[in-house]
């Protein structure tokens, strides 16, 4: 269902209208235009065709021999045409053929998992865009409201200007601080235009004028246990995984040295009008020769032992490098949800606060009306409710980059609840 959205939205893009993309949509158009996601499924398909080749060491051999052999000498002239067929199939090799399968399905299964983390990071990426747009159309807001006020506050300072109630000073105060506003303003706008392309880039679409980015920056809250978020993140991390990997192909290497110590056991067999001075048969005849060969290497320069020497240090240095990735990982994913939680109690109790400064700005701007308070009164309280509106959305943008930031080291998408204002 998701595709054909995507598709559907695609098509309007394509045929000339203005778009409006969600989240998950941009998401969807990103993946299938990033070349480096395309290379991933490349790197699958090229695993596949590697276990495939693997699995064909365990099939016989069979051919077809065709010859003509001349035999000269003072006493012999004559010539022999070979014709045959033939199969080979190794018995066996020390388990260096299964020990191979095992090592090519474990690769094809990491270049899977490797082609979901990357999905999973690029859309993260995504979304840290996408919520970074959010939050300028925010401050946009904020800014526009603020400026509405400042216009506003310039009427009343004008009219008690001119009734001789205050100096000029007052109103140069609001007039600069339109000002300051004002370039705010443009500079939103500015950061506003070049993640919008940014975004657009990343999802392939071109006619950035007539789309839009349509969503709201959530307020969510984490609904997970650090316990949980541990276990997940020690199973789909992808420094671990890497680690892992690398300790069982380790493993396998391994292996496959040790089948060096092993007999090589190979069955053959020829049947056809062969080489008469190999079987003993006249070449005019049909003759078969079946053999079973046993071949054992019992001196290698000692290049065997050494090899397992690599291998044993090699395995070692990797259980120290996943031990000590494991604990940094612990530290990191306690140190992300605590910061997570510090947050949501700070949002709660700014977004609280917030509700006291519009209230202080009301009744501020009453009094400034009825002469009470001054005009540094009123742009305090202004600022202020400008200030924690911007806070609020600020820690939002703070947690959510956070919470992008701990799925990236889990490897996985966590359990969020959002909470409706």
């Amino acid at each position: 269902m998701k595709t054909i959205t995507v598709f559907c939205t695609w098509l309007i893009y394509a045929a000339g209208f203005s778009a409006e993309f969600t989240l998950e949509q941009l998401q969807e158009l990103a993946l299938k235009n990033n070349n480096r996601i395309k290379a991933t499924s490349l790197d699958i398909e090229a695993a596949e065709v590697d276990v495939k080749i693997q699995r064909a060491k365990f099939l016989p051999k069979l051919g077809v021999q065709l010859g003509k052999e001349w035999t000269r000498s003072t006493s012999l002239n004559e010539s022999d045409d070979i014709r045959a067929i033939y199969g080979n199939v190794n018995l066996f090799n020390g388990f260096k053929d299964s020990s191979g399968l095992k090592k090519s399905r474990l690769t094809k299964s990491f270049y899977k998992k490797n082609s979901d983390s990357k999905r999973l990071e690029f859309k993260l990426n995504i979304e840290e865009l996408f919520y970074n747009y959010l939050f300028l159309r925010k401050k946009e807001g904020i800014l526009k409201s603020a400026l509405s006020r400042n216009n506003k506050h310039l009427k009343l300072v004008k009219r008690r200007l001119n009734s001789s109630l205050i100096t000029k000073t007052d109103l140069l105060e609001f007039q600069l601080r339109k000002s300051e506003l004002e370039a705010e303003y443009e500079s939103i706008i500015l950061s506003l235009n070049r993640f919008k392309k940014k975004i657009f880039s990343y999802s392939g679409v071109e006619n950035i004028q007539e789309s839009k980015i349509i969503g709201e920056l959530p307020h969510l809250y984490a609904n997970e246990k650090l316990e949980s978020v541990l276990s997940k993140g020690i199973k789909n991390n992808n420094d671990i995984r890497n680690l892992d990997l690398s300790t069982k192909l380790n493993e396998l290497d391994s292996k496959i040295n040790n089948s060096a110590w092993y007999p090589s056991v190979n069955l053959q067999a020829r049947h056809g009008h062969l080489d008469e001075n190999e079987t003993g048969v006249s070449n005019d005849e049909r003759a078969t020769v079946v053999s079973v060969m046993a071949t054992w290497e019992l001196f290698s320069g000692m290049s065997t032992k050494e090899k397992m020497k690599k291998i044993k240090v090699q395995k070692v240095a990797n259980q120290y490098r996943l031990k000590q990735t494991k604990l940094d990982l612990g530290l990191e994913i306690e140190n992300l949800l605590n910061k997570l939680s510090i947050l949501e109690k700070r949002i709660n109790s700014t977004e609280e606060q917030q509700k006291v400064s519009k209230k202080l700005y009301k009744e501020t701007l009453a009094e400034y009306k009825k002469g009470v308070k001054d005009s540094g009164s009123l742009t305090g309280a202004s600022d202020l409710l400008k200030g924690l509106s911007s806070q609020i959305y600020e820690m939002k943008l703070e947690y959510l980059t956070s919470k992008i930031q701990l799925e990236k080291l889990v490897g996985m998408n966590l359990n969020f609840k959002e909470i409706k204002h």
